[in-house]
Order: structure tokens, then C-alpha cells, then sequence
């Protein structure tokens, strides 16, 4: 993960539970979604931590728990089609991606063909055309936004039966906000006005003991000083 430097990495087949030990990733905020009430499943979201990320709550009820068939799975189709509709209202750049557990390389498969459908019906694209597992493309990435997207494929990571899947996104790099201060420019002091400035200054320390007095001449003192000193602005 280091070395490669991924912004954001997505996981299936987490086995994360409630009871389980906090995953620790340096560098990486994580998000998780766990399998409540049978064994595997669970999906991981890690983001690199200069990378701001929140969780955003779907009306969208999840389908990953939906047993695989070969015929299409109504209920799982419908799912996605308001995911897909749900997320174009967001008007955001967004990505759906993980194993969708059908090969859509299997230009015969009604599932594939029904799901391309439905994608292509909310302007979304599936962008890995390369095997996923075996001869089999399983695992996909779908986009509203293909124009950003410099690079995808697989790659292997040697961990897994399934190949990784990726996308290299060009975003637009944020301008820093510009930041500025006001500082007093003490080193420039123009001496000649503050000595014009102290003598000719009235102090009034009157009906005051010698050190209500000192005090007060000395505040008298720093505000003629201050007076002189200029303000300067740095951006």
C-alpha cells in the first residue's frame, strides 16, 4: 500500500466483526461495514488520511448479502438500479465498485446483460473489461464520470483468488486558501518621530505612589512606541 500510494482503497471479504480488534492502517482512515448475522462478507473502505472522507447514509438498502444465482436476481437488479438513481441525485462524481459475482465478460448472461443495461439507462460505465478471477470478470468499477479517468485494469496482488481491480482518477488539485496576517514591523522604527513624539507627550501621572506612577509612565511609554510602529500585511 506504501509503495504504491493509493488514495483510496476499497476491501470485500473483510470477516470484520463487532467483537473484532480495531484495524489499524498508518497513513489510513478507515470505514467499515460488517456482516451482522452470518459468517464472512464485510466491506472496507481506506482512505489516505490527507484525504477528507465522511460517510454518507443511503435510503438504498444493501444487497451484498443476496445469494448468488445464475438467473437475474430481481431483487438485486432493482437495488441497483436505485443505487444508481439515488447517487445521480448527489450530482457528484461517484464511483459502485466490488464483486458483483457474475461474469460480465459472458455476453449470454441475462444478469450481465440486464445490470449493463441498467447502467448505461443512469449514465454510468463499467470500466474493467480484463478477467477478475480465472477467465471470469467479477469484480467491476462503475462510473458516472469516465472523463477523469486516466488509467484502470487489474493487478495482481497475490493475496487473493480475485485479481485487484483500479482506476486512476485525475481530480483537479485544490488551491490552498490564501492566508493573511498583520504584523507590527518593529526592525523599521522610525526613531527620529518616536523621540519627537516623547517629548513632546504631556504625561499624566498625578496623585499616584512611586510605583502606580512607574506603572503608568511605562504604558504611556509603550503606547507612543506603538504609535510609530507601522502595521504591514503579508499574504
Amino acid at each position: 500500500m506504501n509503495s504504491c500510494k493509493y488514495d483510496v482503497l476499497c476491501l470485500t471479504e473483510t470477516n470484520l466483526k463487532l467483537h473484532s480488534p480495531p484495524l489499524i492502517i498508518s497513513g489510513y482512515t478507515l470505514h467499515h461495514y460488517d456482516r451482522k448475522h452470518t459468517r464472512g462478507g464485510g466491506v472496507a473502505i481506506l482512505v489516505r488520511s490527507m484525504v477528507k472522507s465522511k460517510i454518507v447514509q443511503t435510503k438504498t438498502q444493501s444487497s451484498t448479502d443476496l445469494p448468488f444465482t445464475p438467473k437475474p436476481h430481481l431483487e438485486m437488479t432493482s437495488t441497483l438500479n436505485s443505487l444508481f438513481k439515488e447517487i445521480n441525485e448527489f450530482r457528484r462524481t461517484s464511483f459502485i465498485l466490488g464483486d458483483f459475482n457474475f461474469n460480465s465478460n459472458y455476453l449470454n448472461s441475462v444478469m450481465r446483460n440486464k445490470i449493463l443495461q441498467l447502467s448505461t439507462c443512469n449514465n454510468f460505465c463499467q470500466l474493467i473489461t480484463q478477467a477478475t478471477r480465472g477467465q471470469n470478470t467479477l469484480d467491476l468499477i462503475f462510473t458516472n464520470n469516465a472523463n477523469i479517468v486516466t488509467n484502470s485494469g487489474v493487478l495482481d496482488p497475490h493475496i487473493s483468488d480475485h485479481l485487484l481491480v483500479f482506476a486512476s482518477i485525475n481530480f483537479p488539485r485544490m488551491k490552498n486558501p490564501k492566508i493573511s496576517f498583520v504584523y507590527k514591523d518593529y526592525k523599521n522604527v522610525n526613531f527620529t518621530e518616536l523621540g519627537s513624539k516623547i517629548i513632546s507627550h504631556k504625561f499624566s501621572c498625578h496623585n499616584m505612589d512611586a510605583s502606580n506612577h512607574m506603572n503608568e509612565f511605562i504604558k504611556q511609554l509603550l503606547a507612543i512606541f506603538e504609535s510609530v510602529v507601522q502595521s504591514k500585511k503579508v499574504t
